[in-house]
């Protein structure tokens, strides 16, 4: 087993120079391998697609720019490859410690646009690729949908996946629904809906694909500034990932960020009826604060009506909810864009501690950290990759005083 110190430093290129080659594969939606797009010479290897994530979407990732040899997809060993119904993983491999390390980087469906023909009538399938999540966003209920009063938020959830046969390890969760929820059919509800809807009312983030295409889910950072970070990127000591040819670039937002949150449960038939939470970031320390601007209220409901039918599990949940989103707005005043080496470890939902150090050796970032809103690379060797973060404070939440 490699240490992840060892990997980082093969990232890095601190021993020199790293091998890394892109495997574009063939794969089930539960991610079964059925033959090698590269190996076939399917991928032209002239273009340059470009990966992207985007934790604040409900599709996280997406690859845009792939272009396909029509006359190699139609002679693949598992049969002729049909860009509409077919699922395809990228994997990218560095050759660390006398061994190639493989990285996946996401299954996907691929959203097919033109067909071009060269001087040599070769056929070329121009393709955009998404998540599996287009999987929830483009498909829903037949009918009305029902989730019994006292069912298991997580074997909610699950009954979806299973239903539309994709891959999912949802963490354990005992919460069950306080009140019998029901969603209208397809078009006006997705599936995408549904898990939202059930994830938000135990202050869950909704259900995404892993790099292997496998649902997963957690609880919301309720106090971020707690958040383990997934990574620290260094711009003077090694392993040393930080660009240092592409400047650190800082900003403050300079619109209105919401201070104070309203979350109701106004349905008759749930337990904790009527239940108004009130939650205020008058933290003095933040530049969003009451305490500096003026107040600037977002509510959230969870009630019975057909345009809400998200159910949140009790008034303790609800308050969570009212401080996750204070804080949230508060991590969007101070925002910041890194450039780094390729890093085909990165993940969804991440955290990242930054050290960047001024020309004349102060300290810029001493260790701060921030939430990555999202990412963009491009797929190819000796490419760049660059992080777009929001800084994460401790910031005070109460509840306002009546009146």
């Amino acid at each position: 087993m490699v240490s992840a110190t060892i990997i980082a430093e093969g990232l890095s290129g601190l021993h020199g120079p790293v091998p890394t080659r892109f495997s574009w594969q063939r794969r089930s939606l539960t991610y079964q391998f059925r033959d090698s797009l590269s190996e076939a010479g399917a991928v032209l290897a002239s273009t340059a697609p470009g990966l992207a994530l985007d934790n604040d979407r409900a599709v996280l990732r997406s690859i845009r720019g792939i272009e396909l040899l029509e006359s190699a997809l139609d002679a693949l060993p598992g049969g002729p490859f049909d860009p509409t119904a077919d699922h395809i993983a990228v994997v990218e491999q560095r050759y660390i410690l006398g061994a190639w390390r493989d990285f996946p980087l996401g299954l996907y469906r691929l959203e097919v646009g033109d067909t071009r023909y060269g001087r040599d009538g070769e056929p070329v399938v121009e393709c955009d690729a998404a998540d599996l999540a287009t999987v929830l966003t483009e498909s829903g209920p037949s009918a009305t949908h029902t989730v019994g009063a006292g069912t298991g938020y997580r074997a909610a959830a699950m009954a979806v996946f299973t239903l539309l046969g994709l891959a999912h390890d949802l963490s354990a969760v005992t919460a069950a629904l306080p009140t019998t929820q029901s969603w209208p059919p397809y078009p006006e509800t997705t599936w995408w809906q549904v898990l939202h809807d059930l994830a938000d009312g135990i202050n869950y983030r909704t259900p995404w694909p892993d790099t292997q295409g496998r649902f997963v889910w957690r609880a919301q950072e309720v106090d971020p500034s707690q958040a383990v970070e997934a990574v620290t990127y260094i711009d003077e000591d090694e392993p040393r990932l930080i660009d240092g040819d592409t400047p650190y670039r800082r900003r403050q937002r300079a619109g209105t960020l919401g201070n104070r949150a309203v979350v109701l449960i106004d349905d008759p038939l749930h337990p904790d009826f009527p239940t108004r939470v009130v939650r205020e970031n008058a933290d003095p320390e933040s530049p969003v604060s009451t305490a500096h601007r003026p107040e600037r209220q977002f509510e959230v409901r969870w009630d019975s009506r057909p345009v809400s039918t998200r159910t949140v599990l009790d008034g303790g949940t609800a308050a969570d909810i009212a401080a996750t989103l204070l804080r949230r707005e508060a991590a969007r005043y101070r925002t910041a864009t890194l450039t780094t080496l390729p890093d085909p470890r990165r993940e969804a939902h991440e955290y990242y501690r930054l050290r960047v150090t001024h020309p004349d050796g102060s300290a810029v970032e001493d260790g701060t950290l921030w939430r990555v809103a999202r990412w963009s690379r491009d797929l190819i060797p000796g490419g760049r990759h660059t992080h777009e973060v929001e800084h994460v404070t401790a910031v005070a939440v109460v509840e306002p005083e009546a009146g």
